[in-house]
């Protein structure tokens, strides 16, 4: 298997190479890098337009949210401006890239000169009454007829009405909430883990602005033990966290978790390989959104296995850097300690399946 140290200058992917000169050469030029980044000084937003509500949304009264991906480059412009998801409106999708991609920023600084940041991601929001915090007499008859169709198991009718409401219901940000949560119950009885995860996402994308305080507390719970199940540790670990910021640390259902949590941390702090499962999803009536699966990696060093399918390429994003690459199963990343926190997109066929391994650090 090849080894690739992701530093400047050193992207050793074209033809096999020495492990031990890679890693000496890359070490080098980590090193190099080191120093300047612990004087590091992040961008700073200097104009940040909220976007245009579209006219169709406004006057049909659709609310919405999109989750949306950017790097700002050395001018302060922002680059790559991206839909990550979003509750599916390709109009809000538009208005949201359109209003970041006019930003402006103060570049972010290394050793004092302007840098790259390319590991940024922001929800914009697309509510007409901030205030409202309520579900209609309709959608409220809809969701509990949809809560009682997956009681009872009737599941392809669950999955019809629910997509029905999705793509042809005028609703609040509330109401989306609401109707995210059932999904969850969905995916839960159908015992998907990756598409829960998506729905969990979903459910609790604005922080639990937009859902009652009981419901999202549970929503964490569900999605700390999903990630852990799926093996996203550090995804685990951040909604533990949310969970106590809600909660408080003396809370019963955060000391119910904790050891658990406490396993998981041993497992990243061990040297046994740690495995999670992944899917290309397709679109899902997120039309913006590539072909792709976002993950956090919750080692420095990743390797793909098991690919059933076409992966295409991974597109590793930094706090100061940013690399793409092919993606074979001969090769691992490993990525330096000086880029910063990561996020990873994974680019494929719809339905690929493969497996993530988190290798302990040499």
């Amino acid at each position: 298997m090849r080894s690739v140290f992701l530093v400047p200058l050193v992207l050793a992917a074209a033809s096999p190479v020495h492990a031990e000169d890679t890693r000496n050469d890359a070490d080098q030029a980590a090193v190099a890098i080191l120093e300047s980044a612990r004087s590091y000084v992040p961008a700073k937003a200097t104009e940040r337009k909220a976007p245009s509500y579209p006219r169709n949304e406004l006057t049909s009264g659709r609310e919405g949210w999109v989750e949306v991906g950017y790097c700002i480059d050395e001018n302060g412009a922002p680059q790559n401006v991206q839909v990550l998801d979003s509750t599916g409106n390709s109009r809000f999708e538009r208005a949201a890239i359109s209003s970041v991609g006019n930003w402006k920023f103060e570049p972010a600084l290394v050793g004092g000169k302007p840098s790259w940041q390319s590991n940024n991601k922001t929800l914009i929001t697309f509510a007409i009454d901030a205030s409202q915090r309520g579900a209609r007499r309709e959608v409220a008859r809809k969701y509990k007829k949809l809560g009682e169709l997956i009681d009872d198991n009737n599941l392809a009718e669950a999955d019809a009405f629910f997509l029905d409401l999705i793509e042809n219901e005028r609703l609040n940000l509330y109401e989306l909430a609401m109707i995210w949560s059932q999904r969850v119950r969905y995916q839960a009885k159908r015992g998907d883990f990756l598409k829960l995860d998506l729905a969990l996402h979903r459910a609790t994308a604005s922080d639990g602005q937009w859902t009652e305080e009981e419901n999202y507390q549970r929503l964490l719970e569900i999605r700390v033990k999903v990630e852990i199940q799926l093996g996203n540790y550090a995804k685990a670990l951040s909604a533990y966290r949310a969970l106590k910021r809600v909660l408080g640390e003396d809370a019963p259902q955060v000391t119910a978790l904790q050891p658990a949590i406490d396993s998981v941390r041993s497992y990243l702090d061990g040297n046994d390989v740690l495995e999670s499962a992944a899917e290309i999803r397709a679109k899902g009536g997120c039309y913006g959104c590539d072909d792709s699966y976002w993950f956090i990696p919750a080692r420095r060093t990743i390797a793909f296995r098991e690919i059933d399918g076409a992966l295409t390429s991974i597109d590793v994003r930094c706090t100061h850097k940013r690399y793409e690459s092919a993606v074979s199963e001969e090769v691992e990343w490993r990525i330096p300690d000086s880029w910063g926190s990561c996020s990873i997109e994974v680019h494929g066929k719809p339905g690929t399946t493969f497996k993530i391994l988190a290798l302990p650090d040499a």
